[in-house]
């Protein structure tokens, strides 16, 4: 129960660990019972709402069963809010689809499952995911200190009809009609569409 004389710079402490595990445990409580933290906001083509991802306080990275994708009505900002149910990681990144009909979330890729780890939801059909898709190259997260989650990114085509994502690693570019990956753009990570949709911006090791 107890940990006797640790010597630390000449210096002799007594330990209870059962009042460190109390104090663990109070502390995930007190985290439980403050107010939510939200990222990634985006607004609605029609300019209406707005959606934003819900980090919980008691989850920093990995998998996140208590993550969402809430919805804002800038009319009523403090109003009911609906949620997209199923995003299984900390969302990082979202986009809302040219026509407004589909939301893509995608999480910090360095810290995410290698499978299923980007979610796309119908608008009207928040309570469950229409798709899950695979990001194939997730990187590897070069940053030097951790006190920033690695990237992800996602965006739409201007059609709407493919999803382009990435993490630190190549871009992957999916047919929404089918799920499947197109093809890959070469680049580590960092996405951005020309408003045409011809042309990718990708980060590259390049000088």
């Amino acid at each position: 129960e107890r940990i006797e004389e640790i010597a630390r710079e000449r210096a002799v402490a007594t330990i209870d660990l059962g009042l460190v595990e109390e104090g663990i445990e109070i502390g995930k409580k007190m985290m439980a019972e403050m107010i939510p933290n939200y990222s990634a906001p985006t607004s609605a083509p029609d300019g209406d709402t707005l959606v934003a991802a819900v980090v919980p306080n008691d989850c920093f990275f990995g998998p996140c069963p208590g993550s969402a994708v809430q919805v804002v009505d800038l009319a009523r900002p403090d109003a009911s809010t609906r949620s997209y149910e199923g995003a299984q990681e900390l969302v990082t990144d979202l986009a809302i689809s040219p026509s407004g009909d589909l939301v893509a979330a995608v999480p910090a890729f360095a810290f995410a499952s290698e499978t299923d780890n980007i979610t796309v939801w119908r608008a009207d059909r928040p309570d469950r995911p229409h798709l899950r898709l695979t990001l194939p190259d997730l990187g590897i997260e070069l940053q030097p200190t951790p006190e920033l989650l690695p990237p992800g990114w996602v965006a739409f085509s201007p059609d709407g009809s493919r999803l382009y994502a990435s993490g630190a690693g190549r871009v992957a570019e999916f047919d929404l009609g089918t799920g499947e990956l197109v093809r890959e753009l070469p680049g580590l990570g960092a996405l951005a569409l020309s408003p045409d949709g011809r042309t990718a911006v990708t980060a590259s090791a390049d000088r």
